[in-house]
């Protein structure tokens, strides 16, 4: 299995992080939330098109996305 390298000169090594990832990730959570938000709201007013279940699978993709987008900020590729 393949290992990392050893550095033989570190301070000319290139770290990047996948930060372009991320952003994607971020608004994509960002947008579940607020899809989130809205269905409670209206479920809670009493809409009879919306049922109390309804705000779980946009509020599971939405905590899916941002633990996503904090996993591609903090992990960085070495080239």
């Amino acid at each position: 299995m393949s290992h990392p390298k050893q550095v033989t000169e570190p301070h000319k090594e290139l770290r990047f992080t996948r930060a372009g990832q991320a952003q994607g990730f971020f608004i994509a959570g960002a947008v579940f939330l607020a899809l989130t938000a809205f269905i409670l709201i209206t479920c809670v007013m009493g809409h009879p098109s919306f049922h109390w279940w309804m705000f779980f699978p946009p509020l599971i993709l939405g905590i899916f996305s941002i633990r996503l987008a904090l996993h591609c900020t903090r992990h960085a590729y070495l080239i």
